[in-house]
């Protein structure tokens, strides 16, 4: 029986096999599986959910991501280890170039773009899926 029983699902990825685009443009893929057609309602909720999980990640605070450290001991390792990030950043600072593909809070988004490919140039022909840009502030 090829009947597919169960409540339409909508999942949110980041493309495996993002397009080639800016820094500052992430590349998602919002597929439904057993539920037909993606429809506009789906692509603005996604929109909504990557606008809160990219905002809000990006708007945690240097303070928040790093505390302070609480022995002259601590402070003195992190000192060092940051003299050792910020060497490590300037030399891979051009190995960085995919940043916008971990989905871990670029920046806020400053617009979407969503399209479906024609039928011919899906890798998944059978499960209707969108493809949505995300361009954020930060790259």
């Amino acid at each position: 029986d090829d009947k597919d029983d169960g409540d339409p699902q909508t999942v949110l990825v980041l493309n495996d096999f993002p397009y080639c685009f800016a820094d500052d443009i992430q590349h998602w893929v919002l597929w439904k599986h057993r539920g037909g057609d993606v429809t506009t309602e789906d692509i603005a909720n996604a929109q909504r959910e990557l606008e809160q999980r990219l905002t809000t990640t990006a708007t945690m605070t240097t303070t928040e991501a790093n505390p302070e450290p609480d022995t002259a001991a601590e402070k003195n390792d992190t000192t060092n280890n940051e003299n050792n990030k910020n060497k490590a950043d300037s030399n891979n600072n051009n190995n960085n170039k995919n940043n916008h593909r971990t989905g871990d809070g670029s920046g806020a988004v400053v617009e979407f773009l969503h399209w479906v490919n024609p039928p011919h140039l899906q890798s998944l022909p059978d499960i209707d899926h969108v493809h949505i840009l995300a361009h954020t502030n930060h790259p």
